[in-house]
């Protein structure tokens, strides 16, 4: 018998994530795969395939599976816009084959996908989803300039403060806003606000100097000159 995968959907909708549960159980029986359908506690080192609402609303648990060293196969939960402009994939690379799923497409169309990714004959889940550039962990130094940003820090402060040049910082930040699959600043700092900022502070070693705390109790939008192009 084939190994069961392991499927995690996190999203706040949960009739969404219901119904959505549904017609992945009827498409994995008709193809005689077992599937494990996780809950959001769930989070471990065994997760094949993850549903995952947008990073700037969720939890960053994309972000915790990637600094475990999992790399799940990942489907972007996102609307769909009017503009044909906006019909566009948020995310979408060839290698570990991560794509957009827009809430109202049909169940045929997630079910057309999830053939060519995982039953055509060069299909490989293990081969396909893990070490694409596009999963790397986040750097030590990429994780401090973000924590520098969620202090509120603008990018010369975060600069002085790490010891290099606003350029340096203006491209760790790019880098890490790449990996997390971020287009702008505005849902970088919400990410941050949302869980994320918390999250890199817990993750920082205890050897590693502590940052100063924040001036003031609300968190601010950084005049920095980290600008993304």
């Amino acid at each position: 018998m084939k190994q069961p995968l392991s499927i995690m959907i996190i999203d706040a909708d949960r009739y969404f994530t219901y119904g959505l549960g549904l017609g992945l159980q009827a498409y994995f029986q008709a193809r005689q795969q077992d599937i494990r359908l996780l809950e959001e506690t769930q989070v471990g080192s065994d997760i094949d395939i993850i549903f995952l609402g947008d990073l700037v609303t969720s939890y960053p648990w994309h972000y915790r599976l990637h600094q475990r060293k999992n790399h799940p196969m990942v489907f972007f939960i996102t609307e769909q816009g009017r503009n044909k402009n906006q019909l566009k994939p948020r995310v979408h690379c060839e290698q570990c084959h991560t794509r957009a799923l827009y809430r109202h497409q049909p169940l045929s169309s997630l079910y057309e996908r999830l053939d060519s990714v995982l039953f055509s004959p060069f299909a490989s889940l293990i081969a396909s989803s893990h070490d694409c550039t596009c999963m790397s962990p986040l750097t030590s130094r990429e994780e401090e300039v973000l924590r520098c940003i969620h202090m509120g820090m603008n990018g010369q402060d975060t600069g002085n403060y790490l010891q290099i040049s606003n350029k340096t910082a203006n491209a760790h930040k790019q880098n890490a806003m790449r990996k997390l699959n971020f287009r702008c600043n505005q849902e970088l700092y919400q990410w941050l606000l949302q869980g994320g900022g918390n999250y890199l502070n817990e993750r920082s070693s205890i050897s590693q100097p502590r940052l100063p705390p924040a001036t003031n109790v609300g968190w601010q939008k950084p005049t920095s000159s980290l600008r993304h192009n």
